[in-house]
């Protein structure tokens, strides 16, 4: 079974570590972009081919409507053959996630929340340009039960300027707190042109030494597998029962997908391509009929090859 990305570019502001491809939230093109997803996927229609995850990832999806996840999920289902137990889930920032938008997407079908968390310390997430805080991160886990997910996936970063292992070590023991179903931990990597690579230049804030941030790995892993994690992939671990994420798992197993939306990628039949990366312009081409797909030779997807 294939896999279906959907990527959501906006953002209400840029973390100074980002290089996804995302821009600043504006409601007017976001609801364009919405009906262009829309059409592109269902001009994709395949209703012989089967989908077993739906992944929504940004960018912050959570800044949509949950009037416009329903209406996505819905050209999914119209253009493919859904599975009866599809995972579908949602990337979340906590500050954009009320209880009236986690009630909304629950009711539109979503079943999985990834929030991303990163730290648990205040003074790591202002470093990060997060707009959260730690008690906000601590707080949406309980919205989220509350609105009925049982499956919540949080991200956490380590190797941030001026994080000790000790600080890494608190944030691993505030998630275990927390219990999420699923969590996902990274290396932050400073990319040249990142607002932080300047940030760290001109405050001296330093990333530990190489064998300290091995430690903080290693040991992160200790303590969540101490709790009852499994550890599944490089950086994921996820409790029994089934609560691996079976979207991520199809990118490490060589799996198939198709990519919707700006920068989007696809991996289907043999044959790999993306789509173009301006949102806008990605907007205007559907809007004309003109094809948004690089890299494949057709121009159109091969779903019926």
């Amino acid at each position: 079974m294939i896999g279906i990305y959907l990527h959501i570019p906006f953002c209400a502001a840029i973390c100074s570590y980002c290089n996804f491809n995302r821009g600043l939230h504006d409601e007017g093109l976001r609801r364009r972009y919405v009906d262009a997803l829309i059409t592109d996927i269902r001009r994709s229609a395949a209703p012989g081919v089967t989908a077993d995850t739906i992944f929504f990832g940004g960018g912050t999806p959570s800044l949509l409507e949950p009037a416009e996840v329903a209406s996505i999920i819905a050209a999914c289902r119209d253009s493919f053959a859904l599975a009866d137990d599809c995972e579908i889930t949602l990337e979340a920032n906590p500050e954009s996630s009320s209880a009236a938008l986690l009630d909304g997407i629950r009711a539109a079908g979503v079943n999985r929340l990834s929030f991303g968390v990163q730290s648990f310390h205040d003074a790591e997430l202002t470093r990060l340009g997060r707009l959260h805080s730690a008690d906000t991160a601590r707080g949406v886990v309980r919205l989220a039960r509350a609105a009925g997910f049982d499956n919540v996936s949080l991200d956490l970063m380590m190797w941030l300027p001026g994080q000790r292992p000790a600080d890494w070590l608190a944030s691993v023991d505030a998630l275990i707190d927390v219990g999420p179903d699923h969590a996902s931990l990274y290396l932050l990597e400073i990319y040249p042109n990142a607002p932080l690579k300047d940030a760290m230049a001109r405050s001296g804030w330093l990333v530990a030494p190489d064998d300290d941030a091995a430690d903080m790995y290693l040991d992160g892993l200790s303590r969540l597998d101490r709790a009852g994690y499994e550890q599944y992939e490089i950086s994921n671990v996820a409790r029994p029962a089934a609560r691996r994420a079976r979207h991520n798992l199809k990118y490490w197993q060589e799996g198939e997908w198709l990519g919707f939306g700006c920068g989007a990628h696809s991996t289907y039949a043999g044959e790999r391509w993306r789509t173009l990366s301006s949102t806008t312009e990605y907007v205007d081409r559907i809007g004309t009929g003109a094809d948004v797909r690089l890299g494949h030779p057709s121009g159109v997807l091969p779903l019926d090859a």
